[in-house]
């Protein structure tokens, strides 16, 4: 239904970003569908586009369970967003960094690589925190699942739970 409003507006940024949104539904329905990583964007030179479709396959990579993708797109959207404004889909972006850089932490054995990214997470969870006390309906969930998952990581499970309880 939204797909047909866009495509109504014959505007082709709305067009275009209603394309690939579809075809990430169609890849979330059909596990035969192709995943294109590379769909093009439009208008790469207007940094809020690029900052939205890279968003939209960060999300994806890691629903998807493509780490190697995930932190590709973490990368990208560092180099688009250090210059910009503040999106609303900002908040996003901190939540899904901090947690693909989880599992990277997890997985990693050398403290000061871990280290690295155990830093990153701490600067996206405050980040992160200052939208969801601005705005706790839309964001503080985000914000407690990460604490839940701070928590699960430093073996305290009773608050791990507590955090994961809030978020839900």
């Amino acid at each position: 239904e939204q797909y047909k409003y866009f495509t109504a507006t014959n505007n082709p940024i709305a067009v275009t970003f209603a394309t690939e949104l579809m075809q990430w539904l169609d890849v979330l329905q059909n596990e035969s569908t192709r995943i294109n990583w590379d769909y093009h964007v439009l208008y790469q030179t207007r940094v809020s586009f690029c900052e939205s479709h890279l968003l939209l396959r960060l999300e994806m990579s890691y629903l998807l369970g493509e780490h190697d993708k995930s932190l590709n797109f973490i990368e990208m959207l560092d180099e688009v967003i250090k210059d910009s404004n503040i999106r609303p889909e900002r908040p996003y972006y901190y939540f899904y960094k901090a947690l693909v850089f989880s599992k990277e932490a997890e997985r990693l054995t050398n403290k000061r690589e871990k280290g690295k990214y155990e830093r990153e997470i701490k600067r996206c969870m405050r980040a992160l925190h200052k939208y969801a006390k601005c705005g706790p309906d839309n964001y503080e969930h985000l914000y407690m699942l990460l604490e839940a998952l701070k928590y699960r990581s430093q073996c305290k499970p009773d608050k791990a739970m507590l955090y994961f309880d809030r978020a839900i």
